[in-house]
Formats: C-alpha cells, structure tokens, sequence
C-alpha cells in the first residue's frame, strides 16, 4: 500500500510506500487543506484532510 499527501495547488507533501498498521506523520505540515490518496491492490481512496 502507498500514501501520497498533497496540497491545493497539486504540490506533493508526503508520499509513503510498503505501508502496512503504520500511522502518517503530518505534524509537521501547516494549517489547511490536502488531498490524501491511498493506493492498495484492490483499488485506491482519495479524502481531503484537514489539518488544524
């Protein structure tokens, strides 16, 4: 499984790969909105984080 995190403006924040029951550290990202997609065998999700 992979991680990637982005900003609004399309900017590439994070991006983890061979994730298996691991936690994302975002503590060091700024106040706002970002794209998360995961990608997994069986398919991918995209959610918009907030970080307060």
């Amino acid at each position: 499984m992979s991680v990637e995190m982005y900003s609004l403006i399309g900017q590439k924040v994070i991006s983890k790969t061979n994730l298996v029951n691991s936690k994302l550290d975002i503590s060091n990202l700024n106040r706002g909105i970002y794209i998360l997609k995961v990608n997994a065998t069986d398919g991918s999700l995209t959610k918009k984080i907030i970080v307060e």
